[in-house]
């Protein structure tokens, strides 16, 4: 696989204006030019192949045409004289578009393994069944990245999956041939100024910086027993397969065992406690690999960093927060939000919120509920603080997303009798702690001294006093100085 090109974008492709993104796609020569033979009196020819070829180019796509050694015999038995002085022409002036296997590798290999690195789609209708054990997204029935197509008997050609209205026309192979040279010297389409493929040299000081970069790697996790992915025979194709492989797995920063995703949120939360050293370490965005990864990025590349969660994962991961908190306030005997038909066969109900367009907005939220409301740790019943005494005794003040208590939470609980009410519910916030999205801080407590917290139940019962002596303008100041602090 030396020999194939290697793409900049990794399959990912350049923008069409604003519209949509280049598409690349890697055709397998042999299986296409068999489809000819579908047409009466017809045989293997390159006709097919023009076609999609053309097809792909007028839509300002790019292609990668791969053949079997065997493609030259093909031809010739069939009679394509002419056919394969055009093949010898592609091979030879067009071999950043054309690529023929030597006769020691399979085709397949080679169409498999750039479909890989590249992450383009394959116009194909082999199904490649001996390769999906390398390859896993073979197995897939519903794959969109095998495209398979047909050419009836009049001629008209169809080609599932592939986003186009037409397919190029029906006409000789040399009138295809010269189409397909016409548009291969014009200027690209939609600005496709940069180069697609990389030089030789660029190539090789790519497979230099991959090499010494998995090398490090493997020196530092190889103490720990663990790898990571970081494969590639250029640096694009490999940071495409070291951010698939904690798409699906997430590591232990403190003993760095590997661990599956069990959501589809998981990559963008760091949650868990590792099973192997007991620690809460277990991240899929380890900054000690992102700080070898960088130490080697080649000339020209961008420095690697993990993508911040965007509001329709956060929304993702608001909904698993509260399924969470389901889940422990059922064990409760108590549902999350109040519910009729809960209520109606005698479950007890809990209106804990959490909800709201971002993370930020959900954890104001639930914090501000606890600025009225306190729960029984031992029941689990909710009651409103009645008095401002109970709420100097059980107080908090949200600023920047902290739960700042000012004495210790020991309400009454007004429907078990118990001092265990709070307005700091850890076991909800732990939960939320949990779940929380990548870049978001911890709720956290931070006490103050019990000094600090009497002198402002002090200050209260002055402004309750102050108050029932009908100081309208004093008790606002009061309040203003107390609150402002």
């Amino acid at each position: 696989m030396s020999n194939l090109p290697a793409s900049r974008n990794s399959g990912k492709g350049k923008c069409h204006g604003a519209s949509r993104m280049l598409v690349k796609y890697v055709i397998d020569g042999n299986n296409v030019a068999f489809w000819q033979r579908n047409i009466p009196t017809s045989v293997p020819s390159l006709r097919p192949i023009f076609r999609i070829v053309n097809t792909i180019v007028a839509n300002g796509d790019d292609f990668y045409c791969v053949f079997d050694a065997s493609i030259d015999n093909i031809l010739r038995e069939n009679g394509g004289e002419s056919e394969i002085q055009i093949l010898d022409e592609l091979l030879s002036v067009y071999r950043e578009k054309f690529y023929r296997v030597t006769a020691s590798t399979r085709a397949d290999s080679a169409i498999c393994e750039f479909a890989d690195q590249t992450q383009c789609k394959i116009i194909t209708n082999d199904l490649y069944r001996d390769y999906r054990g390398k390859y896993k997204w073979l197995e897939d029935r519903y794959t969109d990245r095998l495209i398979q197509g047909n050419m009836q008997p009049n001629g008209i050609m169809t080609v599932e999956k592939l986003p186009y209205i037409r397919i190029a026309n029906d006409r000789n192979l040399q009138e295809l041939f010269d189409q397909f040279k016409s548009s291969a010297t014009k200027p690209p389409r939609h600005n496709k100024a940069d180069e697609l493929y990389l030089s030789d040299g660029d190539l090789n000081l790519e497979l230099r910086h991959v090499q010494e970069t998995r090398k490090e790697l493997q020196l530092f996790l190889q103490q720990y027993g663990s790898h990571v992915n970081f494969d590639g025979f250029i640096w694009d194709s490999a940071m495409t397969g070291f951010k698939k492989f904690f798409d699906n797995t997430k590591i232990c920063t403190n003993c760095w065992s590997i661990y599956p995703i069990e959501s589809k949120f998981d990559k963008y939360v760091d949650n868990g406690v590792c099973r192997n050293c007991g620690k809460g370490a277990i991240t899929t965005r380890p900054a000690k690999l992102a700080e070898i990864v960088n130490r080697h990025v080649p000339p020209g590349k961008p420095r690697f960093s993990y993508d911040i969660p965007d509001g329709a994962v956060e929304a993702g991961i608001i909904m698993e927060t509260q399924n969470a908190m389901r889940r422990f306030l059922s064990e409760q005997n108590l549902s999350y939000e109040f519910d009729k038909t809960a209520a109606t066969y005698g479950v007890e109900q809990i209106g804990v919120p959490f909800y709201g367009y971002s993370w930020d907005e959900a954890t104001r939220s639930f914090l501000n509920f606890f600025t009225r409301n306190v729960v029984c740790l031992k029941c689990w019943k909710l009651a409103s603080i009645q008095n401002d005494y109970d709420k100097f005794n059980a107080f908090v003040s949200i600023k920047r997303n902290d739960f700042v208590a000012i004495i210790d939470d020991n309400v009454k609980c007004p429907h078990c009798g118990d001092s265990s009410a709070t307005l700091r519910p850890r076991a909800l916030i732990e939960i939320i702690n949990k779940y929380r999205p990548i870049g978001r801080e911890k709720i956290s407590f931070v006490e103050y001294d019990k000094s600090r917290a009497r002198w402002y139940v002090g200050r209260m019962l002055a402004v309750g006093a102050a108050k029932a002596a009908g100081g309208a303008a004093k008790l606002t100041w009061e309040i203003i100085r107390i609150f402002g602090k």
